[in-house]
């Protein structure tokens, strides 16, 4: 073969090659098979099957092996062949091993997930003549099965017009007692019916605001706030996006002063900034200017946070890169100031020990930030 293959390659192939010549083949005409090939002639060959039936080099691996576990279970693999594809006929297998009707399925305009659908309910004994419609995508199938298994009518709910995430809702709300076709049937989206589905389990009226169409962000947040018991209905009218609620929501579960942000003119980013400097009882009023972004904010928090004076930072015509840069300068000159966290190397020591014996006044160079070399040359200056 002209394709490099492994050693470890090699060697398999070598002995799956041996077996195979062990077992009556000619070794020349294996050549022409790749690896994958040669296993599934060489399971064929152990398990009694016909392999001359699928000895083909232009015979994909695949075919090949859903030909031996056709002729395994006694399966016509000829007989569908040239009707349907592998996977179908992989379906189609697997329904005939259990046992199933598979007539039922065995439509070439079925895909092989549809038909896996049908096999699954007739596995379970159930009655196909909803499901099988091959107007449903195999999610839609899904959706429907699992009702019928769940002991459902699904009636209200296998209808083409719903996709497969409607569908999962719908049936999770008839498990919990709960009708949502209406809603559906008035055309709201899968996540809006999440919401009210989660509304209607925690007992939450969710009508006045889906009379207000809020977004589906936006009564998540409504549910989120009545199953905790967080009092924010005055937001609930304010023009907020979902997200917006959400930086809310969380500053008032944490007791802060949310009017410094509740504000629809922010976008949640900065809003997160502000609740972030309240919650460590920071002067907000520094950044909550509108015209900052929200990076531009986090600098001056951080900068707040450490204790910095943000006079020199403050600006909205500052880049937040620059802010990053000015905040990062006035922590290293705090850090030089205090002396505290720098110390000096051998080689800083060893010159100022040298300016000390010339008897130098060596506090001019005694500082860490200062290479050894510039201290030495600061020494040298001083003792001529």
């Amino acid at each position: 073969m002209e394709q490099a293959i492994s050693i470890q390659e090699k060697s398999e192939r070598d002995t799956m090659i041996h077996y195979c010549v062990e077992l009556g083949l000619d070794e020349e005409k294996l050549k022409v098979y790749d690896n994958d090939q040669l296993n599934q002639i060489l399971l064929g060959l152990r398990a009694g099957v016909r392999v001359e039936d699928y000895m083909d080099p232009r015979v994909s691996w695949y075919e090949m092996m859903e030909n031996r576990l056709c002729q395994k279970a006694g399966f016509p693999f000829r007989a569908y062949r040239g009707l349907y594809d592998m996977q179908q006929i992989r379906v189609l297998r697997t329904g005939f091993e259990k046992g199933v009707d598979i007539s039922v399925y065995a439509k070439t305009y079925y895909i092989a997930p549809q038909m896996e659908e049908i096999e699954a309910a007739l596995e379970k004994g159930l009655d196909v003549t909803v499901l099988s419609d091959p107007g449903f995508n195999s999610y839609q199938m899904q959706e429907i099965r699992l009702g019928m298994e769940a002991g459902l009518d699904v009636t209200p709910y296998a209808k083409k017009e719903y996709d497969s995430r409607v569908m999962k809702i719908l049936r999770d709300g008839l498990e919990n007692g709960f009708d949502l076709t209406e809603y559906a049937e008035r055309g709201m989206s899968s996540a809006k019916l999440e919401e009210i589905l989660a509304a209607k389990v925690s007992g939450i009226d969710l009508e006045p605001y889906l009379a207000r169409n809020f977004h589906s962000d936006q009564l998540h947040q409504v549910v989120l706030a009545k199953q905790r018991g967080v009092e924010m209905e005055e937001y609930f009218g304010g023009n907020f996006f979902g997200e917006q609620l959400a930086q809310i929501r969380r500053g008032v579960e944490r007791h802060v002063p949310v009017e410094k942000y509740a504000d629809p003119r922010y976008n949640w980013l900065q809003m997160r900034e502000i609740r972030y400097g309240l919650e460590e009882r920071l002067d907000v009023d520094v950044y909550r200017d509108l015209r900052y972004s929200w990076k531009q904010m986090r600098e001056l928090r951080l900068a707040l946070e450490s204790d910095l004076d943000v006079s020199e930072i403050a600006s909205v015509f500052h880049t937040a890169r620059m802010m990053k840069t000015m905040r990062e300068e006035l922590e290293s000159r705090r850090e030089n100031a205090s002396g505290e966290t720098r110390e000096f190397t051998e080689e800083q020591t060893a010159e100022i020990i040298a300016g000390i014996q010339a008897g130098i006044d060596v506090e001019s160079y005694a500082k860490p930030e200062l290479t050894p070399e510039e201290m030495r040359k600061i020494r040298e200056k001083l003792m001529k």
